[in-house]
């Protein structure tokens, strides 16, 4: 994901981060618009010598400046899991890509050899509220663990189309009903889902703050979820996706022509 700060952009961009297709930065073309949020709006944008890219901006005013930590995650956790936060790579359809990370925080020291110790308490509410940790409801720092515990509700609502607290939006209820969902409400919650997402949560649940979370383990049992499902089947956009890459490509190569011609 290619991010551009607004100060260095050629044209003033309208207060209200709007662009039209069309618009030029730097060598770059708007596309479409794709999504707008806390964190500012996301375009598609095409280089005139690269693949396309994902542009964000925000405002000048905006408090605080996202952008700015956004362009390293290595070691960071994201803390705002989400289905909205995940898009697929225009290159390879099967490859799912993360963004927006204005919330991401490190875990390691600066020296990268230890992991930094839990803040006693963490002021205000981190993340979304559908999918957040029990840690984030109650006040705690948050680890790996957590992004994890994030990862499991997202893939329970794909799996079946909701969420026990999908239509709660108290904050206490949320927290009361993902605790039910543990104990008498578990057949509720993972209802319609495969039985190795019941290993999946029993094991998050079951990690400490700073425990290193088995990824192989966690990735053994998907890969085995997926052995009842169709194996070769095409997911639904990669045929889009395919004729929208054709078509940004002729756009392109024309584009290079007319340059050339003057």
């Amino acid at each position: 994901m290619g991010t551009v700060s607004k100060d260095n952009i050629e044209n003033q961009v309208p207060e209200a981060v709007e662009l039209a297709a069309g618009y030029r930065i730097l060598d770059y073309k708007v596309v479409r618009f794709i999504a707008r949020g806390a964190f500012g709006a996301v375009y598609q944008v095409d280089h005139i010598n690269t693949l396309p890219f994902a542009l964000k901006i925000e405002s000048r005013k905006a408090e605080p400046r996202n952008l700015k930590v956004e362009a390293v995650v290595l070691r960071f956790i994201h803390r705002d899991i989400k289905p909205a936060n995940f898009c697929m790579s225009l290159e390879n359809p099967r490859q799912l890509v993360m963004v927006d990370f204005g919330m991401c925080r490190k875990y390691v020291t600066d020296g990268g050899s230890e992991l930094r110790h839990p803040r006693w308490y963490v002021h205000g509410f981190k993340g979304t509220l559908r999918y957040a940790p029990l840690a984030a409801h109650h006040g705690r720092e948050s680890s790996r663990k957590e992004d994890l515990e994030s990862v499991l509700y997202v893939l329970v609502e794909l799996l079946v189309g909701t969420l026990p607290w999908m239509t709660m939006e108290d904050q206490i209820h949320v927290e009361h009903a993902k605790q039910i969902a543990r104990t008498i409400g578990l057949h509720e919650f993972l209802s319609g889902c495969p039985k190795q997402l019941v290993h999946m949560l029993f094991y998050i649940d079951n990690l400490r703050f700073y425990d290193t979370p088995d990824y192989a383990l966690l990735r053994g049992l998907l890969n085995s979820a997926l052995e009842n499902g169709p194996q070769d089947a095409k997911y639904e956009w990669e045929e889009e996706m395919k004729i929208e890459r054709k078509k940004s490509e002729y756009l392109r190569s024309k584009e290079e022509v007319e340059l050339e011609d003057g």
